[in-house]
């Protein structure tokens, strides 16, 4: 589940008074407020979150600080649920926190991209042209089009990673 589904949701729980999430009597500049925070407190998590899973995973294993990071997230996520059935705003910011912190496993993901595309280097497969930076690039960039293309071509979308690793 991505912040951008969130986004709208929180928008409207936060903003609008006829969801009740808040008193009906706070006023909208305290309702400003407290979506800043909300939003903001996912991405300073992540933010911060990044580096110790980072240095986590050089200790416990890339595999194991991955599962620990999705079990974070689901636990971040389930936390946000509970939130949201109990009008507890303090809930959501730690539903939120929590999940942007075990977010933080971006850099475990690029690493193991550019060991594997260290390994099909030294193996003389692909990627003879190509860096690994412009192909962790270049996968950001097939992610970002899965997202844009309709849903049928995806493997359009896929296919060009694909190919570009392919050139010699």
């Amino acid at each position: 589940m991505g912040q951008g589904l969130l986004f709208p949701i929180i928008n409207e729980l936060v903003m609008s008074t006829k969801f009740q999430f808040l008193p009906t009597d706070t006023p909208q500049s305290t309702r400003h407020l407290y979506y800043g925070v909300v939003i903001s407190s996912f991405f300073l998590a992540w933010f911060i979150g990044s580096v110790y899973i980072a240095k986590l995973s050089d200790s416990i294993g890339r595999k194991t600080a991955m599962v620990l990071c999705l079990v974070g997230a689901m636990a971040g996520y389930a936390i946000t649920v509970l939130s949201l059935l109990s009008n507890s705003l303090w809930l959501l910011i730690l539903g939120q926190v929590i999940s942007g912190f075990t977010t933080g496993n971006q850099p475990i993901v690029q690493v193991v991209i550019i060991k594997v595309i260290n390994g099909f280097k030294r193996s003389n497969r692909t990627l003879e042209v190509l860096n690994p930076q412009i192909t962790v690039s270049l996968f950001g960039f097939s992610v970002l089009l899965k997202s844009i293309i309709k849903p049928k071509y995806y493997p359009c979308a896929n296919g060009i990673i694909f190919t570009l690793q392919s050139l010699k």
